[in-house]
């Protein structure tokens, strides 16, 4: 019997994120992650954490607001949002539907981070506050679902399909590369939080579409 699309999507997602994440323990990323952390600061070598980090003296402030809203502070608020936007126009399915969804990836992100316990980056200074693992970035993980749930629940009531993806997309790589500039996360953490990510909105994706289509 043949693998349907969604089936064999899941799949290749399942296994390009074991694949990384034995690249990532094993070592064989490491250079990977050095080489681009090292170039967010002028001139840095290791042990000199405090070298100056790249691009205009307005870009670190940049980078945090950024960063923030990928922040949970920014992400449950709009999440919440949705929910009572749906909930409100009657779709309590939906509403309940998305919910799930978003309660999932705020359970799924901190237990990964205990279940691998990676250290966050030694080589360059923290320009933002970080305490828990390294091993996927939360925020890339979080704010990809959430963005992207928000830009589905939109373009199934609204035209204009292209502009809310395009927009999540956006939002979601530069939260990203905020999490490397700022030196609180490897880059493997970044692309294996997103990894996740579409793998859970790949695995959630017909039972969000199709209350959201009823």
């Amino acid at each position: 019997m043949l693998l349907n699309k969604k089936t064999l999507l899941v799949i290749i997602l399942l296994l390009a994120l074991i694949l990384w994440s034995f690249l990532t323990f094993s070592g064989y990323l490491s250079s990977f992650d050095t080489d681009i952390l090292v170039a967010m600061r002028g001139e840095v070598t290791v042990g000199h954490e405090s070298a100056v980090p790249i691009g205009p003296a307005i870009l670190p402030a940049i980078m945090i607001f950024i960063t923030n809203i990928g922040g949970s502070l920014t992400l449950i608020p709009l999440a919440l949002l949705s929910v009572a936007w749906l909930y409100w126009r009657g779709e309590k399915r939906s509403a309940k539907a998305v919910l799930a969804v978003y309660v999932g990836v705020f359970i799924l992100a901190p237990l990964l981070k205990v279940i691998f316990g990676r250290d966050r980056p030694n080589i360059i200074e923290h320009l933002a506050h970080a305490s828990s693992a390294s091993f996927p970035s939360g925020h890339a993980l979080r704010s990809a679902v959430v963005y992207f749930v928000i830009a589905m629940i939109l373009s199934a009531k609204y035209k204009g399909k292209n502009v809310y993806f395009t927009i999540a997309c956006l939002l979601v790589g530069l939260i990203g590369f905020s999490r490397v500039y700022l030196g609180v996360h490897w880059p493997t953490d970044v692309i294996a939080g997103w990894g996740i990510a579409a793998l859970w909105l790949v695995l959630m994706y017909s039972f969000v579409q199709k209350t959201l289509n009823h």
